[in-house]
C-alpha cells in the first residue's frame, strides 16, 4: 500500500499537468496512450523473460469486463474533473469515495466501524481543507463531474473485491485490464475524432509535457498493480483510506 500511496501522489501530479494542457485537450487519446504504455511494458517483461508468463485468458477478459468499464469510467472522469477544478478541492471530494466505500464494505460484509474509523476519516477530510484552503476553485461543470467520479470510484472499488480472483497474480490482472482499457479508450477516442490529432500535435509539444505523458504511462501501470495487490490483501475501504490520505501532500503541493 505505501507503493500504491507514492506511485497515487506523483500520478495526479502528472495527471494534473497533462489534463490541464490549454492546448491539447485530447482526455480519451491520453488514457488511451497510458493503456498502451501498460501493455507495452507487461508484455515486454513477459517476452523478455523478467516476469513470470502472462498469457492472455479468455475466462479472465470476462471476469475483468465490468471492473474495467468502471475503472474506465473513473478515469474519464478523474479527468475531466481536473480539467475544470482545482486540486485541492479534487481532493477534498476523493475524500467522499473513502466515506462511500466505507459505509458500503459495512453494509455489504458487515465489517465493523470504530471510533478510530471516523476520526481518521474526519481528520483526513480536515487536513485536506487546510492543505488547500484559498484554492478551492471549481465550475459548475467541474462538480458535477467530481461527484461523477466519486461514484465511479466507489462502483468500482465494490466491484473489483467481490469478481477479481484471488489466484491471478497482480501483473496478469493488470495486463487484462489495460487490453481491455485500450480497446475501449482507442474506440471512444477513434470515435470523436481526438486520436488522429493526439498523434500529430504531441510532437509539437514542449519536451516537459512529452515526459509528463510518458511519466503518466509508466505510473498508470506502477498503480494498476499496486492497486490489484492491495485489493488483495486488504478491504476497499483501507484501500481508499490509502489513496485519499496520500492525496493531502497533493493538496499541499497543489496550492503551491
Amino acid at each position: 500500500c505505501t507503493s500504491y500511496g507514492l506511485c497515487s501522489i506523483l500520478l495526479s501530479l502528472c495527471n494534473k499537468l497533462v489534463f490541464s494542457g490549454a492546448d491539447f485537450n485530447y482526455p480519451l487519446a491520453i488514457l488511451a496512450f497510458q493503456s498502451l504504455c501498460a501493455v507495452c511494458f507487461l508484455k515486454g517483461s513477459d517476452v523478455l523473460g523478467l516476469s513470470k508468463p502472462l498469457p492472455l485468458q479468455r475466462e479472465l477478459f470476462r471476469l475483468m469486463l465490468p471492473v474495467t468499464l468502471l475503472f474506465c469510467a473513473m478515469l474519464w472522469t478523474s479527468g475531466k474533473a481536473l480539467r475544470h477544478c482545482s486540486m485541492p478541492l479534487f481532493t477534498v471530494c476523493k475524500n467522499l469515495a473513502v466515506v462511500g466505500t466505507t459505509v458500503y464494505e459495512f453494509f455489504r460484509f458487515g465489517q465493523s466501524v470504530s471510533a478510530g474509523i471516523v476520526a481518521s476519516l474526519a481528520l483526513m477530510t480536515a487536513g485536506s481543507l487546510i492543505a488547500g484552503h484559498g484554492d478551492m476553485t471549481a465550475t459548475a461543470v467541474g462538480m458535477l463531474w467530481l461527484l461523477a467520479n466519486v461514484a465511479a470510484t466507489i462502483a468500482y472499488l465494490a466491484v473489483l473485491k467481490e469478481r477479481m480472483p484471488a489466484d491471478v497474480s497482480s501483473a496478469s490482472k493488470s495486463l487484462h485490464n489495460n487490453v481491455l482499457t485500450l480497446v475501449v479508450f482507442t474506440t471512444a477516442a477513434t470515435g470523436v475524432g481526438e486520436l488522429g490529432p493526439f498523434c500529430r500535435q504531441i510532437s509539437a509539444q514542449s519536451v516537459g509535457f512529452q515526459l509528463g505523458t510518458l511519466m503518466t504511462g509508466v505510473l498508470g501501470t506502477a498503480i494498476n498493480m499496486t492497486t490489484f495487490w492491495c485489493m488483495h490483501v486488504t478491504n476497499g475501504a483501507t484501500y481508499a483510506f490509502v489513496g485519499a490520505s496520500n492525496k493531502v501532500p497533493v493538496a499541499l503541493i497543489g496550492h503551491y
